[in-house]
């Protein structure tokens, strides 16, 4: 804990106050000014040039080999140390101590998550998998970032940006509205990989000029080239698997323009996570945004504007180079929400605010009973609309081909998502989860067995929308009217039911599999990281 100079109470970091905060006292202090007061169980060791590094401990024992279970300090085997070293911690954790800084770690016993905090408190909530558990407590070290940008808003302005957002989803679960739901929202400092990037030199990208005269149409083609010295800094993405890409897109950008250097008291109060994914695998998007954002003011250059220039050849010709990249601490608020599917399996949903800026981004799930119902009184109110007051009715053939083109647009709409679905299932739609599954994975021999190993999961993984259904049903009925001949009409009216039969199913199985698509399955995490609450 970080004490009170004046009362010796517990500071904590207030956003209105941007300063460390005394409840006791109400003394504001620097956040750079206090050293954090050394827990008794941390346990460290001393080092030559007097810092301090947690304990390190071996994942096999040194005596007889076994594999160390939790968070075991002697073989339960043999009853051999499994402390290393000092000189084997020094080096493991590196010799610069000043890129650590002391935390306390939780992990939740479900997921596996990890939460950081500064504080020395209990925590028994787990915001990864939304599971409400007492979480086991060590004490480490963990890299120390860069840069931090402290919270601007307030979980007030939270809860106020997140009751404006739901405003608008008629449709959701009655809980993601209540009361105890918006009140979950826990502070959290994500870890970000920021680059700073530079380009200068001569750029020659090629533009078309067409124009007429006469009859005739000129088009000419042109080099336009230009001098340029471009630097971008500050161009960040998260450097945590268990951020969805979807959702820390949807909250950025924030403004580093005011990031401060990063102390460990900005965190007092708050939870982090720590960064679990290299810093390569982001650095190809950033270029690329970059890159399309120089081409978008390239094209600005005076004389230029006559010209058309469009391609991907032209944008990879601005294509920066990055000269430092480091990780940033950046506001996020954070909210998990557990749930089960229809076949009773448990998933989260999540929803973050920009703790910054306020910007919102979640995954809102669908009430398969609302939509139903609202479905049916909008349909009874067309009915009324149209038979008894507009006095509209349609002929049995056209009521037939109505319902199958209504049908086979369902299919469409349902068929386009599974490839998404899958996608998010499996976790190919984040390349953090991708980087981890392949370290797991390890190197493969067979490239191309694999790859088609991966296409037939995916393709078992994907529901069929059954399209044949309305095409065989409409295709018999008006191949006996056509050959035959149908006596009585309520053929047609029978076949045109039987199509919006299917076609309400199938609106029924869009709904839940787009709940997939806004749920996600419980995080299973092999990994450092994470949070749990924060008390402002």
């Amino acid at each position: 804990m970080y004490a009170c100079p004046n009362c010796s109470g517990n500071l904590k970091f207030n956003i209105e106050k941007q300063a460390l905060y005394c409840d006791f006292c109400n003394a504001v202090v620097d956040p750079y000014s206090v050293v954090k007061e050394r827990d008794a169980e941390e346990g460290d060791l001393k080092i030559k040039d007097n810092a301090n590094v947690a304990a390190l401990y071996y994942d096999e024992c040194p005596g007889c080999g076994a594999k160390r279970e939790g968070d075991e300090t002697v073989c339960s085997y043999c009853g051999t140390s499994l402390a290393k070293p000092v000189e084997q911690a020094v080096m493991d954790v590196g010799s610069n101590a000043e890129n650590y800084y002391d935390v306390t770690f939780f992990r939740c016993p479900q997921c596996g998550g990890e939460i950081i905090t500064e504080d020395n408190e209990a925590a028994a909530f787990c915001s990864f998998c939304g599971a409400s558990t007492i979480l086991d407590r060590r004490i480490s070290k963990a890299r120390r970032p860069k840069f931090i940008v402290p919270f601007k808003k307030t979980k007030k302005d939270c809860m106020s940006a997140y009751n404006s957002f739901m405003k608008s989803a008629f449709f959701a679960p009655s809980e993601m509205k209540s009361e105890k739901c918006v009140d979950s929202f826990r502070g959290i400092y994500m870890p970000f990989w920021t680059y700073q990037t530079h380009k200068n030199g001569n750029v020659t990208v090629n533009g078309t000029r067409v124009y007429h005269r006469g009859d005739y149409k000129y088009t000419e083609n042109h080099a336009l080239s230009a001098d340029i010295d471009m630097e971008y800094d500050n161009v960040s993405f998260d450097a945590s698997s268990s951020f969805a890409d979807n959702l820390s897109q949807g909250i950025s950008p924030f403004d580093q323009s005011v990031q401060q250097d990063f102390a460990p008291s900005f965190l007092s109060g708050f939870y982090a996570d720590t960064s679990d994914v290299d810093d390569m695998v982001y650095q190809s998007d950033a270029q690329k945004l970059i890159a399309k954002d120089a081409f978008d003011k390239f094209k600005k250059i005076p004389g230029f504007g006559r010209y058309g220039m469009t391609g991907n050849n032209n944008v990879d010709k601005l294509t920066p180079n990055v000269h430092n990249k480091f990780l940033t601490m950046l506001p996020v608020w954070f909210m998990s929400i557990r749930s089960k599917d229809k076949k009773g399996n448990d998933r989260v949903s999540y929803t973050v605010v920009n703790g910054q800026t306020g910007k919102i981004a979640g995954d809102v799930p669908i009430a398969v009973n609302k939509y139903i119902l609202a479905s049916t009184v909008l349909s009874l109110g067309l009915f009324v609309v149209l038979n008894f007051l507009l006095n509209f009715t349609i002929v049995p053939k056209t009521a037939l081909l109505i319902s199958c083109i209504v049908a086979f647009i369902m299919a469409g709409i349902f068929s386009s998502h599974e490839s998404k679905i899958v996608d998010r299932e499996l976790g190919d739609d984040d390349k953090g989860l991708q980087q981890i599954k392949k370290s797991k994975e390890g190197p493969s021999n067979n490239i191309a067995l694999k790859k088609k190993q991966e296409q037939a999961v995916k393709k078992s993984m994907k529901q069929k929308s059954y399209f044949w259904i309305p095409l065989i049903i409409g295709g018999v009925i008006l191949g006996i009217e056509y050959t035959v001949g149908l006596v009585s009409d309520m053929w047609f009216y029978g076949g045109a039911m039987a199509i919006m039969a299917y076609t309400v199913w199938c609106i029924i199985r869009i709904v839940s599999r787009y709940n997939m698509l806004t749920t996600r399955k419980l995080p299973q995490f092999d990994r450092k990281g994470g949070d749990d609450s924060a008390k402002v």
